[in-house]
């Protein structure tokens, strides 16, 4: 369906002979006066005419078309336009939802010509609220999401969408479209297949199992039946990512979340154990040592860790293990000597962060000292 047909702006055309424009007035002595273009300055001035009168008719509408072409920030003009068509008059406009259907057709090509703009996707979320039908929205969005797949805007809406008309399991009314969510895990997992390192879209995958409580409510059955079992899941999902692409630092970082939402369920210890006296690192000690040359090999070449061989992320998850069991007071100096080993190949393998790995030597030693006090 194509959009309404906007007629061009024209300040002389008898449409507007009834309306005194409102110039914009800035005082009599304005320290720094804006230089609008003369065509934007003009169309303004008749929409500072027109919203006190709340006039919702087709030249307003047509104005702020022209208005938000010239400057999509407008978030004036916007908040007028969504006005007119979600309660202007069939009479002049046409039916509601067609012109409601219109405007999210011509969004379509707006959005991806202003994705970083607020207010675009402000007013989009204001006319797919009005219209109450989501089904185009997934594949939209995943549209803009292909020429731009870390864009914050986008991803903040598909949640929305997804939330709103798919619903939330505290919420009191059952959600009208429960199944936008249904395909979710697998739109994340091709997306992950393009770029491992698309934080967004392992952000977007956190959001989805663990941040909307759909986990604690067994309603990923596909991942696990409650959160320690998509603990267990995701777990295994991060580490298999990293196996792949050993320093990605979105799966590391994922990882790291994962494992503090049931540290009993991402070291698979039995529940009758406390989560106080689980070292979440565990989970992936062996993984990271697969991924590093021996400490042998490191103190025989100094130098191999500057290589490329070792994926620094992985030598600071082992760091983390040791400084982790410095302070739980378990066998303290053996785990004091690897976080030191580990912070000298370090400051080989990621010397951008020397000063960085200074300060955890210092966190290192104040640990161990604190525990064996």
């Amino acid at each position: 369906m194509a959009a309404v047909a906007m007629a061009s702006f024209d300040s002389n055309s008898p449409q507007w002979a009834d309306l005194k424009s409102v110039p914009q007035d800035d005082g009599p002595s304005p320290v720094c006066p804006i230089l609008y273009d003369p065509a934007y300055a003009q169309a303004m001035d008749y929409l500072r005419a027109l919203l006190p009168t709340n006039e919702l008719s087709k030249r307003a509408l047509d104005l702020t078309q022209h208005i938000v072409k010239m400057c999509p920030p407008n978030y004036t003009a916007w908040h007028y336009r969504a006005r007119i068509l979600i309660d202007g008059p069939d009479s002049e406009l046409g039916p509601r939802q067609e012109r409601l259907r219109a405007e999210l057709d011509w969004l379509d090509e707006l959005a991806k010509q202003n994705m970083k703009s607020y207010q675009v996707w402000q007013h989009r979320k204001l006319i797919v609220t009005a219209y109450d039908d989501p089904s185009l929205e997934l594949d939209f969005i995943a549209r803009v999401l292909a020429k731009d797949s870390k864009n914050y805007h986008t991803w903040a809406y598909r949640q929305w969408v997804l939330c709103h008309f798919g619903g939330l399991p505290d919420a009191q009314n059952a959600a009208a479209h429960p199944q936008l969510w249904d395909g979710e895990l697998a739109y994340i997992d091709e997306l992950l297949k393009q770029d491992c390192r698309n934080n967004s879209a392992w952000n977007h995958r956190f959001f989805c199992i663990f941040a909307t409580d759909r986990a604690k409510r067994g309603l990923w059955p596909s991942v696990g039946e409650d959160e320690g079992q998509c603990v267990t899941s995701e777990v295994a999902y991060a580490k298999m990512q990293i196996a792949l692409v050993p320093n990605n630092a979105s799966a590391w970082n994922y990882l790291r979340g994962v494992s503090r939402l049931d540290p009993v369920s991402a070291v698979h210890k039995t529940q009758s154990v406390s989560s106080n006296d689980i070292n979440i690192y565990t989970c992936a000690v062996p993984l990271a040592q697969t991924l590093l040359p021996s400490s042998k090999e490191a103190k025989e070449d100094p130098q191999i860790d500057s290589r490329g061989k070792s994926p620094s992320l992985a030598l600071e998850w082992l760091l983390d293990d040791a400084e982790q069991r410095c302070t739980s007071g378990s066998n303290v100096d053996e785990a004091l000597r690897q976080g030191e080993e580990y912070i000298d190949r370090l400051k080989v393998a990621d010397p951008m962060r020397s000063q960085f790995w200074k300060y955890r030597l210092s966190c290192l030693r104040r640990a161990a000292a604190a525990s064996s006090a």
